[in-house]
């Protein structure tokens, strides 16, 4: 019987270092405490999902996207809580021991907590009206051993906010083993808890694992902003000075280079409380936000109403694009859009404007007026005061030009200087982009900054 007990043992010990990377040896370890998770939790990986058990004890799937949207999403606005309580004088340190995963949203947001809540099979959701608050808390061991650990350990945060859960994770660890029940335990659980104090106080910057759009999405639908003007449009994220690390990654995600998007780090503002040291990362050239961003985006799902201000800001991005934000008519349309995004979308604020029903015959009158610029893909082309025909400023702006008798190939920056190295006129340069024709032995083309043939 004893060897059939050892060998359960084993047994159950290579999985849980296969599924959690940790060495249950090290635990005080009660047979009859795990054997009934052990045996029912079976936990399958896949590419597009990952089988999970509720307190059901049922299984249930849950997809890879989604997961990696949850961890964005929490990377923004999840915490995790260590709580010990009843603290006591007689050496045992505390009584009870609370730990819970919790994401806490402004009112109008409560359906995104239900759409989690109901895609986990755990948690409670709670209200403050007052406050105009709402949370979702998961605080059972078992949902957070069974569901919780091996989601954020499938797809790891990317935010300073894994040191905590690394902590967190070793909380848990210690209750499922029982020994929170031992001295020596809760002498752990206390340094636990006054190391996540600490890192609530001084932030350590984490480890960026893996970016993917929907991680993406999860995280701009938490932290990001997206702003408009008349004349120019804005993808915000501002966060904690330790976050720098993960603003760049989030750059070289999208390809670019980080010394061409410098961030950000604005000196503290004055509000009569201490203010952490912030960064942030502007994204504003026109031609990347709607070449590149918003398709990119469109890919993946999102399940907050920053969706719709996405999508406002999308069709904005649209009228600048192409010139059309120039027209008076599409001015009063951007105005009227700006109307009811970002705070005018919530009940709370005082200008709400978020049920702003906009007609569609509004949107076509304005999108079928002449658009003043004309996308050619690399580039794109106005007519100047002269009428002449002109390349529209852009970023990455790359122009090659190859010698057609010698195959060597140059690069310019601007059109200008284009013409003065090889004394040919802009306009006949822009000519020969638009009807890709050649001239005086050359071709012209526009690439993306840094690629040649």
């Amino acid at each position: 019987m004893q060897k059939l007990i050892d060998d359960i043992n084993s047994f159950i010990q290579t999985i849980y270092i296969t599924l959690f990377s940790f060495d249950i040896s090290e635990h005080v370890f009660n047979l009859k405490c795990l054997l009934p998770v052990a045996f029912k939790v079976k936990i399958k990986k896949s590419k597009k999902h990952l089988t999970l058990i509720g307190k059901n004890r049922r299984p249930f799937k849950i997809t890879t996207k989604f997961i990696e949207w949850l961890v964005g999403f929490t990377d923004a606005e999840g915490n995790f809580h260590v709580s010990l309580r009843s603290p006591t004088t007689d050496g045992n340190f505390f009584k009870r021991v609370q730990l819970s995963f919790q994401i806490g949203l402004h009112i109008n947001h409560i359906n995104v907590l239900r759409i989690i809540k109901s895609k986990l099979h755990c948690g409670v959701i709670t209200t403050n009206l007052p406050a105009n608050k709402c949370n979702l808390v998961v605080n059972d061991l078992f949902s957070l051993f069974n569901i919780i650990l091996p989601i954020f350990d499938f797809f790891k945060l990317n935010s300073s906010k894994i040191n905590i859960y690394n902590l967190f994770k070793q909380a848990v660890l210690i209750l499922m083993a029982k020994e929170h029940l031992t001295l020596a335990g809760k002498s752990k659980l206390v340094e636990i808890r006054a190391a996540i104090a600490n890192l609530v106080l001084n932030k350590q910057a984490g480890i960026v694992n893996k970016i993917t759009v929907n991680w993406l999405i999860g995280f701009i639908e938490g932290d990001g902003c997206f702003s408009t003007s008349i004349t120019s449009i804005r993808m915000k994220f501002e966060n904690t000075l330790v976050e720098t690390n993960l603003f760049i990654a989030i750059l070289t995600f999208f390809g670019l280079n980080p010394n061409d998007y410098k961030l950000e780090f604005p000196k503290l503002r004055q509000r009569g409380y201490n203010e952490s040291p912030v960064v942030v990362l502007s994204l504003t050239h026109i031609d990347f936000l709607f070449k590149y961003l918003i398709p990119l985006l469109l890919t993946g799902q999102w399940y907050t109403q920053k969706f719709l201000d996405f999508k406002d800001w999308a069709i904005i991005a649209k009228l600048q694009y192409f010139g059309i934000s120039k027209l008076p008519s599409a001015r009063e349309l951007i105005n009227l859009i700006k109307s009811r995004m970002n705070n005018y979308r919530l009940t709370t604020d005082p200008d709400y404007n978020g049920k702003l029903i906009i007609p569609q015959s509004l949107f076509n009158k304005i999108f079928a007026l002449p658009a003043p610029y004309k996308d050619f893909g690399t580039f794109r082309v106005r007519t100047g005061s002269n009428g002449d025909l002109q390349i529209v400023p852009q970023i990455k702006f790359n122009l090659i030009v190859t010698d057609l008798n010698s195959n060597k190939q140059l690069s310019f920056s601007a059109i200008k200087d284009c013409a003065d190295s090889l004394k040919i006129k802009r306009e006949k340069i822009v000519d020969c982009l638009i009807n890709k024709s050649t001239f005086n032995g050359y071709s012209f083309e526009i690439l993306p900054k840094g690629k040649t043939h």
